[in-house]
């Protein structure tokens, strides 16, 4: 027709269009830690057709993998790192609470370094030049990040933001975090693609996630055993100085064993107690009867409690609570407090007793469930047998299931 297009010019437009589709979408590079892309097979070559205007220039962000925070979408998370924020890990462990002291969470990062050492090890009988260069980033970002420890909710947030980040969420907290050990990241991937690893950095990124997941569980632990020393110390003090005070003073004195300051310096306590050391321990037990003391001064100074009455009874605490974990830490603590003066020798030695005579206690309340027949053992045996064996109370619980009949009638009946 005349004056008109020509047919074919809507055809020969629309390689422009899908070139310019593709320029949007992102590349397999970016990607944080989906699959999809990369796991498709290369395309052949295309067919010839019109010329096609050359594609734009890459920018910095897309060649570090990342696409521009504009063209991301928000991540389900609150930003919480203010833009000025230097000291990014420490302003989260602020904004979320402690649960052990920093300077004690940076010096007893053996308990994380442990299970990461245990994860590495498992990887290297598959893949052992894999587990060498995870091994690297691990150090990096346990370097960086491993303060997080302190607060098990910081470093949660932490993980998650890295998570969106890595999954092409806008996060500025998991932009932030990112940069701190991006080089390590991107050294590795770099390492693992050259080696034939596949998935490289898929893999590596959810190994960095995996050693944030440990630092996060480490400090939860930790906040569970300061409790159970503060539980302690509670009963001791409900027992002895506690009955008949008002509301108001029992509020004051509840309000100052469970506050932060005292229940992150008896975690404190616990973990330096755990990686050895036992000096460093005993000043954050100490810390911990003197915050508890400034908290309620005029309950403890009405009942007659002193500082040195409640550092013993958190030596107390923290001793029981490490002879849980290990016999032999718990007392060279208690030793160590005995030097410092903190605890008379005797006072120690009755402790350690009572201590002892309660494991035992325990011990032999387990005795029926275990089928140790009349072998003697040695009490090192014994406790190994204790350790090894089921936990009693799945037994004790199946043992009215596998009564019989007629001993469940007769129960029906007495209960009449």
């Amino acid at each position: 027709m005349e004056g008109g297009a020509p047919r074919h010019a809507p055809e020969a437009a629309e390689p422009e269009a899908k070139q310019a589709a593709e320029v949007q979408r992102p590349a397999a590079g970016e990607r944080g830690l989906g699959r999809e892309a990369a796991e498709k097979p290369a395309a052949g070559p295309e067919p010839a057709g019109p010329e096609v205007k050359p594609r734009p220039a890459v920018k910095a962000a897309d060649v570090r993998g990342l696409r521009q925070l504009g063209e991301r979408p928000r991540a389900p998370i609150a930003d919480v790192i203010p833009d000025g924020a230097l000291e990014i890990v420490d302003h989260l462990v602020e904004r979320f609470g402690l649960a052990l002291d920093r300077e004690a969470a940076f010096k007893a990062e053996g308990f994380a370094i442990a299970r990461v050492q245990t994860r590495l090890e498992k990887i290297a009988r598959r893949e052992p030049e894999f587990a060498h260069i995870l091994g690297e980033v691990a150090e990096d970002v346990l370097r960086s990040l491993g303060r997080l420890m302190a607060s098990p909710d910081a470093a949660r947030h932490a993980r998650d933001a890295l998570l969106y980040f890595f999954e092409g969420y806008g996060t500025r907290d998991g932009e932030r975090l990112y940069a701190r050990i991006e080089p390590a990241i991107r050294e590795a991937v770099r390492k693992a693609e050259e080696a034939g690893i596949p998935d490289a950095e898929y893999r590596v990124k959810q190994f960095v996630l995996d050693i944030v997941d440990i630092l996060a569980r480490a400090g939860e632990r930790y906040r569970r055993q300061a409790l159970e020393g503060v539980s302690t110390v509670e009963k001791a003090l409900r027992v002895t100085a506690l009955a008949g005070l008002s509301a108001t003073a029992l509020y004051s004195v509840y309000s100052g064993l469970y506050s932060e300051a005292v229940a992150s310096s008896v975690a404190s306590a616990v973990a330096l107690a755990e990686v050895g050391q036992f000096r460093e321990a005993v000043q954050y037990a100490q810390k911990a009867a003197k915050a508890l003391y400034e908290a309620a001064k005029d309950v403890f100074e009405q009942v007659k409690i002193t500082v040195q009455r409640l550092v013993e009874l958190f030596v107390e605490a923290v001793t029981r609570v490490l002879a849980w974990i290990d016999e032999h830490k718990a007392y060279l603590f208690l030793m160590a407090a005995v030097a410092a003066g903190v605890v008379a020798l005797s006072a120690a030695l009755n402790l350690w007793g009572l201590v002892e005579l309660e494991k035992l206690a325990y011990a032999a309340s387990l005795t029926p469930f275990i089928p140790t027949g009349v072998e003697k053992y040695s009490r090192e045996e014994a406790f190994k047998i204790l350790r090894e064996a089921p936990d009693p109370y799945e037994r004790f619980k199946e043992m009215p299931r596998r009564q019989s009949p007629r001993m469940r009638s007769w129960r029906s009946l007495g209960s009449l």
